[in-house]
């Protein structure tokens, strides 16, 4: 029987925990779909055989829709607190979301109305069951996004990175949106685009078929 070489396990354990990190980022970054055949030409994009065809929304530079009239909740210096408020309105069938505020506290955010007054009553009607306390109102012209294209002074670029960097220190975790579980990839972008006025749809195959093409 030959005896095992250690220089030699070690190098199988590495490249397998190599291909394991392949996998899970593949997994993440892009929706499963059909390989198509690779060109031999030295530009190509080896990412680019992965995907599927451009949808043809896409390919005519469909840009992401903006947000509407949006709800917002909670000043928590605790992230617990900004958490169980979000289960508790995603167990309502709201699609509510927490982040970590320029200010340090932890706020929730929910609701995109293309008017003042339907997010208005729908946050009262949740202040009345007792669901949310003081709220307010985001308008659509107080987004990054909005200010910038008004003003044309900024970087819509810059805003999203400073946003996603608020994240910093949460782990990441497959398939997770709350402080919990941690924020998984699509998650962390859903919230970084939604909060500079972008709706980006929050699974990343959605995400993928949404917004202008980028070849």
């Amino acid at each position: 029987m030959p005896l095992k070489n250690p220089q030699h396990n070690k190098l199988t354990r590495s490249i397998l925990a190599l291909l394991i990190m392949v996998m899970i980022l593949i997994g993440c970054s892009t929706p499963t779909a059909p390989k198509r055949a690779s060109s031999s030409r030295s530009g190509d994009d080896p990412i680019a055989v992965l995907l599927k065809e451009v949808p043809a929304a896409q390919q005519r530079g469909t840009p992401l829709k903006k947000m509407g009239y949006s709800i917002q909740v909670g000043a928590f210096a605790s992230l617990d607190n900004a958490v169980r408020l979000e289960q508790r309105l995603e167990a309502r069938g709201i699609d509510a979301y927490y982040f970590r505020h320029e200010s340090g506290l932890y706020k929730v955010r929910f609701a995109n109305h293309a008017n003042y007054q339907p997010a208005r009553n729908e946050a009262e009607r949740l202040q009345s069951q007792g669901l949310i306390d003081t709220f307010f109102i985001v308008f659509p012209e107080d987004y990054a996004a909005a200010r910038i294209k008004r003003s044309g002074k900024g970087n819509l670029r810059s805003e999203l990175v400073k946003t996603a960097k608020r994240f910093i220190g949460i782990p990441y975790r497959w398939g997770g949106t709350t402080a919990k579980n941690g924020f998984d990839c699509s998650g962390l972008t859903m919230v970084s685009y939604r909060l500079n006025g972008l709706n980006l749809p929050r699974v990343s195959r959605s995400q993928f078929k949404a917004g202008k093409w980028i070849a």
